[in-house]
């Protein structure tokens, strides 16, 4: 579908939207031409919020949209983690998102379906194993308290939200694979097919890298994430299955003689607690895991318009980021970025200083502009994200703007960046 007269030339801005969703990512990238209607790209429409600001936002979106019609050129999921995507399975904004009729749909490699039904190499095999993580994943949120029975209710609060993260939401998965004119699964240095949409726009993928380029973005690399993510499958149908220790499961031996375990022998106590505690670390170390390795997915696009660089990562961490950098030029390209979009929210293994050292536009002299960041972020999910320190520095070496501090019935900020 076209969105009225096809622009010609270089944008003469870039307008980049930050809806604030709460934990999550929602950004509206406009390219404005002297000539035909502005090019529009979509990047995460996404939230875990105990108030749900999707539909606010996404009725927002719809009136920013107007002047194309409630078009977008192109829809990018840049990982399937629910504070990206929630929105296309949310009740009330999935109908409007529906609408919005893009010619091109782009998610990373681990979202192509065919992989999911084929194991016969490496790549098939890690997202097999990813599907059935998030499955141990949903068991775990839904009964934090059986899956860490001498966890401390904080604890148990924490892992059940980092595993309803990892949550595969099917409804959302479905939308987008019936959205669009084409879809592509992308990684490194693969061709998006956004440079036809967007006139003398360059965008390039620098991840993520398929496990045939870098193996490093399985989590637990080093201990061999595949049998890692084998066991936990393991301990997710015994969790599960009748007979089983989690949730409404039969008791494993229901006409065993049992006792209170105070009055049992203070070894036989001590072996318990200390059994129950390895299995509070396995959990919890375990959709930690997870979420590494969904991050590790992410999209990773820089769009150069002009002189001017912008770059959206996603939630990216540090093994996805390790390939990219290596490659000719990578870094050269990364020196001039204008715009950041800070990745995962603020956590410190996002921005990891291999990538912060290379920014040359950020702490500019007085009189230059300044690097910008756009922070998505919100207070409360987890202790260290935002990251302290990194946002200290980029308060003083960028101007930054975060999702959480708009004020009070502000749903988004502009970014405007000229030509």
């Amino acid at each position: 579908m076209s969105n009225g007269n096809g622009p010609t030339g270089t944008p003469t801005r870039v307008e980049v939207k930050m809806y604030d969703v709460g934990f999550g990512d929602c950004f509206l990238l406009s390219f404005v031409y002297a000539s035909g209607n502005p090019r529009r790209v979509l990047i995460d429409c996404g939230s875990r919020n105990a108030e749900n600001k999707i539909p606010p936002v996404v009725d927002q979106l719809m009136t920013d949209l107007a002047d194309t019609e409630g078009h977008v050129d192109a829809v990018v999921i840049t990982h399937r983690h629910l504070d990206h995507l929630s929105g296309f399975g949310d009740p009330q904004a999935a109908p409007k998102l529906a609408t919005l009729s893009p010619q091109l749909v782009l998610q990373p490699w681990t979202e192509d379906p065919n992989l999911a039904h084929d194991a016969q190499d490496e790549n098939g095999e890690h997202v097999q194993t990813l599907e059935a993580a998030q499955q141990y994943a949903q068991t775990v949120a839904a009964d934090a308290k059986a899956a860490l029975p001498t966890a401390s209710a904080a604890d148990q609060q924490m892992v059940a939200y980092l595993a309803s993260l990892g949550i595969k939401n099917p409804a959302a998965v479905t939308l987008l694979s019936d959205l669009g004119d084409e879809r592509k699964y992308l990684s490194f240095n693969q061709e998006s097919g956004l440079g036809a949409l967007l006139p003398g726009v360059t965008v390039t993928v620098l991840g993520p890298p398929t496990l045939t380029e870098s193996s490093d973005i399985k989590s637990e690399s080093s201990t061999n994430s595949t049998q890692f993510w084998q066991l936990q499958r393991g301990l997710m149908s015994a969790f599960t299955a009748p007979g089983g220790t989690g949730a409404g499961a039969d008791p494993l031996f229901p006409n065993a003689k049992t006792e209170p375990l105070d009055d049992a022998s203070p070894c036989l106590r001590w072996a318990i607690q200390n059994l129950n505690g390895i299995q509070d670390d396995n959990v919890e170390r375990f959709v930690q895991c997870l979420d590494t390795a969904m991050n590790n997915t992410s999209l990773i696009l820089l769009f150069e318009v002009g002189d001017k660089v912008l770059l959206f990562p996603g939630d990216a961490q540090w093994e996805n980021w390790h390939y990219g950098l290596q490659q000719d030029g990578v870094k050269d390209r990364l020196a001039n970025v204008d715009l950041y979009k800070v990745g995962h929210h603020g956590s410190c293994n996002a921005t990891p200083m291999d990538l912060w050292n290379l920014f040359q536009r950020r702490n500019a002299a007085a009189g230059a502009p300044k690097m910008t960041t756009l922070l998505p972020t919100a207070l409360g999910p987890f202790k260290t994200v935002p990251k302290d320190s990194l946002v200290t520095a980029l308060t003083k070496e960028t101007d930054m703007i975060r999702s959480d501090q708009l004020g009070d019935g502000v749903l988004s900020y502009t970014a405007v960046v000229n030509i």
